[in-house]
């Protein structure tokens, strides 16, 4: 559904969306809603067919080189060429998994001192099963439908990294913005974590935050094990930026949360295995994998920190 002012926008960047893209796009134009939307999104540089796809879908498209595209700038933008009051920013894999998803994340916004809605994964049929334990336990562990806000922003620094982390959690692979708050409150230009970087910002400005599972998205990526450590690694170096998070101060920490940590994922692997293929293949890769997942944690808040401390050392 589409009109020349819509209520809604929905912001895509996309760079080679392949299979995905057109599910999503599929999804997206399946919504059973009474508000007008549009699509919007930028290209940063496919080599694929995203371009036509968009195109053939009739989203309103925009093109930047690859090099310009950055997470949190990369959004402005977006947003900024949007004309809806509420604007859904999401990843090009982010599928919808029901039709009224649209509408559960607007209902929300019923409250006006709701600044951003965000939805619950769920994990693609074909994701890799350790990465199907991640993302089941992460969402999992959030329960139902909830409202952050803080009713005294002076609080916030009472609270001890782990839950500043937990209060400001917010996922844009699928969240819904008041774009009339994003205006005072834009994304800061981070390549990395711009949604909690957001959510921080709106929180102490006395907004509030909803989590609403009833819209939700199937989204899990396929990674190799190194792709996997990159991300880890940034995302805990952004954590300790914005909350002063450190999960594993000591290499021992690693070792111990390795020992435990891999009995579980053993576990889940022989409990959830599809069949003995896809067992053995987990298996192999378990050892490797549970400890470059931790020390990725423990090696991103040392580095940081190294680099910190050689900013600030006076010159001899």
């Amino acid at each position: 559904m589409s009109s020349s002012s819509p209520a809604v926008s929905i912001f895509l960047p996309v760079k080679n969306g392949g299979e995905y893209l057109p599910m999503v796009l599929d999804q997206v134009f399946s919504q059973e809603t009474s508000h007008p939307f549009e699509v919007v999104a930028i290209d940063s540089g496919s080599t694929d067919d995203s371009v036509k796809i968009l195109k053939e879908h009739g989203v309103r498209l925009y093109q930047i080189p690859p090099e310009e595209f950055n997470h949190g700038r990369t959004r402005n933008q977006g947003i900024e060429k949007c004309n809806g009051e509420f604007v859904i920013v999401m990843s090009q894999d982010a599928i919808p998994i029901r039709t009224d998803w649209l509408e559960n994340m607007l209902r929300n916004f019923e409250d006006p001192a709701v600044a951003g809605v965000y939805c619950k994964h769920q994990p693609s049929k074909d994701a890799d099963i350790l990465i199907k334990r991640r993302v089941e336990t992460y969402f999992g562990s959030m329960g139902g439908r909830h409202v952050k806000y803080l009713e005294n922003t002076d609080d916030y620094e009472k609270l001890t990294p782990h839950e500043k982390f937990r209060l400001c959690i917010f996922d844009d692979v699928c969240a819904c913005l008041r774009r009339s708050v994003w205006k005072i409150h834009k994304y800061d230009e981070m390549d990395f974590a711009e949604d909690l970087g957001w959510s921080k910002k709106v929180l102490l400005a006395g907004y509030k935050i909803v989590y609403e599972p009833e819209a939700a998205v199937e989204h899990s990526h396929l990674r190799s094990v190194l792709s996997e450590y990159r991300e880890i690694y940034e995302c805990h170096k952004q954590l300790y930026r914005l909350f002063g998070l450190q999960s594993l101060p000591a290499l021992g920490g690693v070792l111990r949360c390795y020992k435990s940590g891999i009995i579980e994922d053993a576990r889940y692997v022989w409990a959830h295995g599809e069949n003995a293929r896809r067992k053995m293949s987990a298996f192999a890769k378990l050892p490797f994998r549970s400890f470059l997942r931790l020390y990725a944690e423990y090696k991103a808040v040392k580095d940081l920190k190294r680099e910190e401390d050689s900013r600030v050392a006076p010159r001899q």
